[in-house]
């Protein structure tokens, strides 16, 4: 009996090995074991950031002499090593990476090597090339002539010219460009980067697009109308008020709990911001300060007893948030918030019922906390520009921007102060939340210390209608 058994364990073990199938018989025992096939699929890597260059056999050009390295690891056995150039990430949480490498001067090819826990090994190379006098700024796309801009990026024409419509231009680059396109088709210019569009018939818009000779790229969208064909309903028209809940915890009753320093004066300067050059009342804002979180509740609350369906609503949150992996649920950390106790913590299932709770015509949030991309149940993020910005108003929407994905983000946030920046740089009267987040996108991620992606994109089950946009209204 003992010798039975002892084959029966190494049959058993030999079948874990092999991942195989066994039946064993005798006259007194029948053992079937069936067991899962061994981890067999090679790891993916994807690398987030640099992206490859545009032009083929191009390095990434840097003007800095390190670079922040990020990606996300895909297997389905997770225990994943993770070497970049011979060197442990900076960060690897979650399966996503972050590694800050010191460039040389010229060429950089950092090897990035993934293996699983059954040896197999994926490598990537990132090029980069580190030249303090590198040209990182993308080519310049300018609409001349009679055309007038109005809105963002929409452009009239005042009159036809020989029964054409003609529309004029420049892409210019201090480095040269590599090509010019609209609507896909290359663009020829003249030695001055000047180009001339004519059109029988308008069309709704035009892409234009241009790659200079160091691959940078810059592509805008514009719709298109004849002056005389614009009507005031097309104008934004709203008695609507616009609202903002600025909420900014810094300082933790909980010792364990590190308390930050920038939360209060970022929403400060972006309270200071919406009601100096936007088209927010001051007695319209609240700005909640340490809140613990029966405040934030109780004020989310009394706004969806004042909100109208023709006002809109800002919600800004700066403050340290945290990913539960077991929940699979992203949380803001209220000032009473205590480690190892979620009952003072505010989950974004919470955030998300009262943002549906609040029947305003837009609501936008934008989150600068740590895991802030947990807010998306799905992501949706807008790769055009909207077609107008009558028809992106008039739809209902329930969208957020979020200072990073299921990432760590840094105490002083490049995130609100690119915010801020373009807010005040915007020169149009209407500026669509897209466009914001476009315009500060690049900025964050190439100057952020943990390599950071800011998301946009719809939260789902709190009565987005898709397509629809907050816009702020330049005073």
């Amino acid at each position: 009996m003992k010798r039975r058994f002892a084959i029966i364990i190494f049959f058993f073990f030999t079948a874990a090995v092999f991942a195989q199938q066994l039946d064993i018989k005798s006259s007194r025992i029948t053992l079937q074991v069936s067991l899962t096939a061994s981890d067999t699929l090679p790891t993916e890597l994807a690398i987030n950031f640099p992206q490859p260059n545009v032009i083929k056999e191009l390095p990434v050009y840097s003007k800095d002499s390190t670079i922040n390295i990020t990606g996300m690891i895909l297997d389905n056995k997770k225990n994943v090593s993770l070497l970049i150039d011979g060197k442990a990430p900076d960060i690897y949480t979650n399966n996503k990476f972050l590694a800050s490498v010191k460039l040389k001067s010229g060429t950089n090819n950092i090897e990035i090597e993934a293996t699983d826990r059954m040896g197999h090994v994926v490598k990537k190379i990132v090029t980069v090339f580190q030249d303090k006098n590198a040209d990182v700024t993308p080519p310049e796309i300018n609409i001349t002539s009679s055309l007038k801009s109005r809105g963002i990026n929409v452009i009239q024409i005042a009159n036809k010219v020989d029964s054409l419509y003609k529309i004029t231009g420049s892409i210019t680059d201090l480095s040269g460009l590599y090509g010019s396109w609209v609507d896909d088709v290359p663009l020829r210019l003249d030695s001055a980067g000047r180009f001339e569009l004519a059109y029988k018939n308008l069309p709704d818009t035009i892409k234009l697009k241009a790659i200079d000779k160091f691959g940078n790229v810059a592509q805008q969208y514009f719709t298109v109308g004849a002056e005389n064909n614009i009507s005031p309903q097309q104008e934004i028209v709203t008695a609507g008020k616009f609202y903002a809940l600025l909420i900014a915890n810094q300082n933790y009753n909980d010792v364990t709990i590190s308390d930050l320093s920038n939360p209060i004066p970022d929403a400060k300067a972006l309270a200071n911001t919406l009601t100096e050059d936007y088209t927010f009342d001051k007695s319209n804002i609240i700005l909640l300060e340490n809140p613990n979180r029966a405040k934030i509740i109780k004020t989310l609350d009394n706004l969806s007893k004042k909100i109208t369906s023709i006002d809109n609503l800002l919600i800004f949150y700066a403050g340290h948030g945290v990913w539960d992996t077991t929940l699979q649920q992203g949380f803001w950390l209220p000032s009473d918030a205590t480690t190892g106790d979620k009952s003072e913590w505010l989950s974004n299932d919470n955030i998300r019922d009262y943002i549906l709770g609040i029947k305003s015509k837009h609501t936008l949030l934008v989150s600068d906390a740590c895991f802030g991309g947990a807010i998306f149940k799905t992501r949706e993020i807008m790769t055009n520009a909207p077609v107008s910005i009558r028809k992106i108003y008039d739809i209902p929407s329930r969208k957020a921007m979020t200072s990073g994905a299921l990432t760590t983000v840094p105490d002083k946030s490049v995130f609100v102060k690119y915010i801020i920046e373009r807010l005040k740089e915007n020169q149009n009267k209407y500026l669509s939340a897209e466009t914001l987040f476009y315009n500060i996108k690049d900025a964050v991620i190439n100057n952020s210390p943990t390599g950071q992606t800011p998301e946009y994109g719809a939260i789902t089950q709190a009565g987005d209608e898709g397509g629809g946009s907050f816009v702020f209204i330049r005073k």
